[in-house]
């Protein structure tokens, strides 16, 4: 049974029981919340009634804590015609109030119905009649209601009796009481010449001290009835008590009540009384005498029994108290001065030192030094009885010197007649040890949020389309607005956006709101000054119940890499127009889809002759798969008569393989303006399409890891000891590295570990050289991913020093593999060959200087070569491009396996090439180009076909027969245009005097 009992006041005729009394209580209520807990946890059940613990013989405990009374009779047999249990809080009778009040308790088990309790309850029907009478001591007798006046009359606190008192007798001073039963004690000690009681709660308590005699109801002031109360505004709950209580019936009630009030009655001294009591008073003062004797021998009768009843309680109840002490989980204390007096096992267990040396150490020895001077004014404030906190939280220090944070709860008590302080002591340091992770881990997101190089944000969509920013990370004040103006002003960011690139983040936007899927788009911002920032925003949509859409993402500041990649693009532009390209095709179909004209580079672009073309379908070209797409392309023109781009399909080659083309197509119109062919021009997109796919399937893969950021955001963390660590890691480190982000956590060694041995010191340097020079770190370097191969990555990351000497970066990893594979790429053909890999003109151009300047300084010299093949021509036309083509790239081979190291060999166009021998005379020349000679008319076998070509090789020497690469390569060409003339597959040293002669 669920209890809760107040603390009453100290009984002087048992003053050890009083001593231990709060002793007593307070086991009971550091312990309260663990035998509670049962309860709660059921209190779905159970239905809850607050009563007055010393209101016998309505509700009281007996001297085993044990709830008795009629009313607790009456709620128990209750119990089955309510379908539910009954559990009990005892309190003073404020208490039982207040309970019901604030959601404590659901019913106040008995109490009297008035206006002004009619604002808070609602009231069942009557449980039991009640009467209250006016009782004065028998010594102030005859006294009425209006000799009452300037008098002390005691009333219970909160009862009706005070609400009855007030209104009907203001004049009449009151004292107020918690309960009864101090009031009673207090009439009996002379404090009051009357008192107000319900009529069975006065002759309960007066027959309980033996003083029936002392106090009479001379005055009857009320009949009314006990009812249920209930908090206002739960009008179920009291109509299931009405039922119940129909349900037990009126004779069921009054048994209940008979069992408990007494069946004899104390009437009411009638007004004609008193007149007969003076005429009377002397023969019952003689009778009185001599029955005083036998009157005190049946007081010290009963006293003697009283006091061993009470002795027995008094034994049981220190008793329970050591059981409860000993095995509380709160360390229970009593401190006197500044010693502990009383100490139980679990002080031992939280603080570490036996029961001895606690009781002789100082109390303050167990606080830690920071707090101790708090602790001793608040204990100087407690005795000076002004107003401290009750319970706080304090940091105490163990027999082992480890700090451990306790909660403190202390008040002023009386023990063994002198004035202590009477507490709890409960171990909250994991508690508190929790608080600080989270603060810690709270403060990591906080520090990565303000260093990251852009911003995180949460986008709001309303179902009518204005937008929220409910978060926004501080990162957003380097783009020139702050998160307090952004949320205020949600259009502050989309003024920045130029209408074009709001356009396309409104698309992409509306796309992932349908979809549901991730959102990803670069954008610019124009900034207050006029600086343009580039920033990509990759967010997730959330759909939320009230219809909005809940956007959260990180945007990026890539101004930098889209100035990299803007100087990529003019360098590739560059690069077109070095890098000779093939023509695009020009064809002619009908409406049918017949070919009428194909361009002669049909044959060089896909190895069939334009004549096999003409009068021929699409069908016996295009892939089967592709012939619906093209052939619709081809019905927009014919059905829209305007111009259609962009159909992409695949050829077929002669030599059977698929090409791709990208196709245009414009409608030709006849005299009559009917549409009469189509003019298209194709180009083939084969590489293209193959590096589009190739990209693709890295975009797709990229995105499977990355999902939502483009890498792996990191806080890395150096201590002044030089150790390093990674508080924070996101999730996509595994795999990238291969790593889980806690093992990177505690050591960040394995991040090192990871990065490619040649790259490994520069990565160090230069987050060292970032950190010293105050600038963000951006460096690129290989790392070994999860499968075991390595990739290009990009780091990038802002800087600083720590109070304590450490230092932290704050950035992301991203992978920049393809990037850079493509400027290899690019690099590598803007200087070489596309078909043979040798030397361009433009490499070769650049060596030739290098290799004058050489010489001009060096006093060396050097020679140019310029070999043309013999009979190339009737091969290609014979055989065809691909044989040509692989025999030119044989010969490159053989030319390049005959040079020296330092040596270069370029194809300038068709089959003429340029060699260039650094350190050679005219001896050493002439050597090398016969040994090239010998080297090209080996025969080679191309496929089915086995080949043999000569060449013709002029030389030109450094500095006899030019100063300069034109000087020098018009002396070579014209040296091998004799050996041509003199009989082909000859070398020829250039002669002034023959050639100059010859071309003249």
């Amino acid at each position: 049974m669920h209890q809760r009992v107040s603390r009453p006041k100290k009984r002087k005729s048992f003053s050890r029981w009083g001593r231990l009394r709060p002793v007593f209580l307070l086991a009971l209520l550091v312990l309260f919340p663990f035998y509670a807990l049962p309860a709660r946890e059921g209190a779905h059940r159970a239905l809850i009634v607050s009563l007055d613990s010393n209101w016998p013989p309505f509700s009281f405990l007996d001297s085993q804590g044990n709830p008795r009374g009629v009313l607790v009779d009456i709620w128990r047999t209750l119990e089955e015609p309510l379908g539910r249990p009954v559990e009990f809080h005892f309190g003073s009778w404020p208490e039982s109030l207040s309970w019901v009040l604030e959601g404590s308790a659901h019913v106040q088990g008995g109490l009297l119905r008035s206006p002004g309790r009619e604002t808070f309850f609602e009231f069942s029907s009557p449980l039991l009649p009640l009467k209250g009478y006016l009782f004065v001591a028998a010594e102030a007798m005859p006294l009425t209601m209006q000799d009452l006046a300037g008098r002390l009359v005691g009333v219970t606190r909160g009862s009706f009796e005070e609400y009855y008192m007030e209104r009907s007798y203001s004049q009449v001073p009151l004292r107020r009481f918690d309960n009864n039963d101090y009031m009673v004690q207090a009439a009996l000690r002379g404090e009051l010449v009357a008192f107000v009681a319900d009529f069975p709660v006065a002759n309960y308590l007066l027959d309980r001290y033996n003083a029936v005699t002392a106090f009479y109801p001379v005055h009857g002031l009320y009949s009314r009835s006990l009812r249920a109360g209930v908090r206002r505004g739960e009008p179920e709950l009291r109509a299931r008590i009405d039922a119940a209580l129909a349900a037990l019936g009126e004779e069921e009630l009054r048994r209940l009540t008979q069992r408990w009030l007494r069946s004899e009655t104390r009437e009411v001294l009638p007004r004609w009384f008193w007149p007969f009591v003076g005429a009377g008073g002397l023969a019952v003062l003689l009778g009185s005498l001599a029955l005083y004797n036998a009157v005190l021998r049946r007081q010290r009768r009963h006293l003697l029994q009283e006091v061993q009843r009470r002795t027995g309680a008094v034994r049981e109840s220190e008793e329970l108290f050591r059981t409860l002490s000993d095995h509380a989980a709160a360390g229970i204390f009593i401190l006197r001065g500044s010693k502990l007096v009383v100490v139980n096992p679990a002080m031992v267990r939280i603080f570490g030192y036996s029961r001895e040396d606690m009781l002789s150490m100082e109390a303050l020895e167990l606080v830690h030094p920071d707090q101790r001077e708090l602790l001793r004014n608040r204990v100087r404030s407690r005795h000076d009885q002004k107003l401290v906190a009750f319970r706080y939280e304090v940091k105490g220090r163990t027999r082992s010197g480890e700090t451990v944070w306790v909660e403190l709860t202390a008040g002023k008590a009386s023990y063994q007649g002198k004035t202590a302080s009477i507490g709890t002591i409960f171990d909250i340091t994991a508690r508190k040890r929790a608080e600080e992770r989270i603060q810690e881990d709270e403060y990591r997101l906080r520090s990565i949020l303000e260093n990251l190089p852009g911003f995180v944000y949460q986008l709001l969509r309303n179902p009518d389309g204005s937008i929220e920013y409910p978060f926004a990370s501080d990162g957003l004040r380097s783009f020139g607005v702050t998160p307090e103006e952004l949320q205020a002003d949600p259009q502050a960011l989309r003024r920045m956006i130029p209408r074009d690139d709001y356009r396309k983040l409104l698309r992409e936007s509306e796309r992932a709101a349908r979809t549901m899927g991730q959102f990803q788009c670069q954008y610019r911002l124009i900034l207050p000054d006029g600086t343009v920032r580039w920033v990509e925003a990759q967010d997730s949509p959330r759909q939320m119940a009230d219809g909005r859409v809940l956007w959260t993402g990180l945007a990026v500041d890539i101004t930098r890499r889209k100035r990299l990649e803007q100087l990529l693009q003019e360098s590739e532009e560059k690069f077109r127009t070095i890098v000779e390209n093939a023509n695009d095709i020009i064809y002619s179909v009908t409406a049918k889809g017949i070919f009428t004209y194909v361009s002669p580079n049909w044959v060089e672009l896909l190895g069939h002759d334009a004549a096999d073309v003409l009068g021929r379908s699409l069908t016996d070209f295009v892939h089967p798969q592709d012939f619906e797409r093209f052939w619709e392309f081809l019905d927009r023109v014919f059905h829209t008569r305007q111009k259609q781009s962009g159909v992409e399909y695949r050829i077929r080659h002669s030599d059977g393989s698929w090409r791709w083309h990208t196709s245009n197509a414009s409608p030709y119109f006849d005299a009559a303006g009917r549409v009469a062919e189509l003019h298209g021009i194709a180009r083939d997109i084969t590489e293209a399409k193959e590096a589009q796919e190739a990209r693709e399937e890295a975009v797709a893969l990229l995105h499977r890891v990355s999902q939502n950021v483009p890498g792996v955001i990191f806080k890395l963390r150096q201590e002044p000891d030089g150790r390093r660590s990674a508080p924070y890691v996101s999730w996509r480190v595994k795999d990238i590295f291969g790593a889980a982000p806690e093992d990177l956590q505690q050591d960040a060694g394995r991040f090192f570990d990871a990065v490619h041995p040649e790259d490994r010191s520069l990565v160090e340097e230069g987050l060292q050289a970032a950190l010293e020079q105050g600038v963000p770190w951006l460096q690129e370097f290989r790392i070994r991913t999860a499968s075991g191969s390595y990739r290009w990555h990009q780091g990038q990351a802002s800087c600083e020093r720590s109070a304590d000497g450490g230092a932290g970066w704050y950035g992301y990893i991203g992978d920049v593999q393809e990037r850079r594979d493509a400027q290899e790429r690019f690099s590598y053909l803007a200087l070489h060959d596309a078909l043979t890999g040798l030397a361009n003109r433009i490499l070769f151009s650049d060596r030739v200087e290098t290799a004058l300047a050489a010489a001009r300084r060096e006093g060396e010299s050097l020679a140019l070569l310029f070999l043309d093949m013999d009979s190339f021509k009737p091969v290609n036309d014979t055989l065809g491009h691909a044989v040509g083509d692989a025999l030119l790239q044989e010969v490159a081979r053989r030319i390049e396996n005959t040079l020296r190291e330092s040596d270069t060999a370029a194809r300038i166009g068709g089959d003429e090439f340029l060699l260039l021998l650094r350190r050679v005379d005219r001896r050493g020349a002439l050597r090398v180009a016969e040994k090239v000679r010998q080297a090209v008319q080996e025969p080679c076998t191309i496929g089915d076909h086995v080949v043999s070509v000569t060449s013709s090789i002029g030389i030109a020497l450094f500095p006899d027969h030019g100063e300069s690469l034109t000087e020098l390569s018009a002396s070579a060409d014209k040296a091998m245009y004799r050996s041509k003339r003199e009989g082909r597959d000859t070398a020829a040293l250039y002669d002034p005097a023959l050639d100059s002669s010859e071309a003249g």
